[in-house]
């Protein structure tokens, strides 16, 4: 998409300039093009940057809390060497702004390197802007990818969170450990994953602790062939142990659509 923007720029102001074709036969404008996206390909301070929307049956947290309908927003700025920033917004489909549980904005900041992702969170919960509830969640994952050939792939990966409840500092530890695996399906890059994660949350004063199972199958066809739209759809169910008296088993649909910039 960023080299199609490129492009017509270029184009535009070549209509005037009257770019010549090379002896090899590629174009002025082409050879402009690749200089431009090179140049910014080495330049460090310019972010990739990514936008999705994905709408959901059900909006369900990490740890298994289900909180209906919703249609979600993601902008992400990542920088080559580690650093991310990342805006979420989460609205209940059904309701106005601020009258749903699914009603939430994520900001996230972190650093990515190697296998490791360290990550600090603050999530804006519903009755959103008050500050009561909010959630200060400090993140570390571990993750790494096993190419195990024809196409597929194993990736193992362990995130430890803090969460702490805001104003009182309530704070849980949520442990996760998870798998996926994922197979290219040959076909401009489409891929088929399927994740099972096993996720322990100690609780707080006021809720519950214990175990829940978390099982997810998508498939992500991109709609370009250098990949910078992509279309999603997703199924994912949650089962709770038996202590988990706060929540329930739960499944939700979705679909997304994603942009890289």
């Amino acid at each position: 998409m960023r080299n199609a923007i490129v492009c017509v720029v270029l184009a535009f102001f070549g209509l005037f300039a009257n770019l010549a074709y090379s002896e090899d036969g590629t174009s002025d404008l082409q050879a402009a093009v690749d200089a431009v996206v090179s140049q910014e390909a080495k330049n460090p301070w310019v972010p990739a940057v990514s936008l999705s929307f994905t709408a959901k049956s059900q909006y369900v947290t990490g740890n298994g809390y289900a909180n209906g309908s919703a249609v979600q927003e993601d902008l992400n700025f990542s920088w080559s060497f580690g650093f991310y920033a990342d805006l979420w917004h989460s609205g209940g489909s059904y309701r106005k702004l601020d009258e749903s549980f699914a009603d939430e904005v994520d900001y996230t900041v972190g650093f990515a390197k190697g296998d490791f992702n360290l990550a600090i969170s603050y999530f804006d919960l519903h009755e959103l802007g008050v500050g009561r509830g909010d959630i200060l969640d400090p993140s570390l994952t571990w993750s790494h990818m096993f190419d195990i050939g024809a196409g597929n792939s194993l990736t193992p990966m362990v995130k430890v969170e803090n969460a702490f409840t805001l104003p009182d500092w309530d704070n849980r530890w949520i442990f996760t450990a998870g798998v996926t695996h994922s197979l290219d399906l040959g076909w401009q890059g489409a891929m088929l994953s399927n994740t099972v994660k096993v996720v322990y949350d100690n609780g707080t004063r006021a809720t519950a602790s214990g175990a829940l199972l978390r099982w997810r199958v998508g498939l992500d066809v991109p709609l370009c062939e250098d990949k910078s739209v992509t279309l999603g759809v997703g199924y994912e169910r949650y089962w709770m142990a038996n202590s988990i008296r706060d929540r329930e088993d739960v499944g939700s649909v979705e679909m997304s659509l994603t942009f890289k910039f």
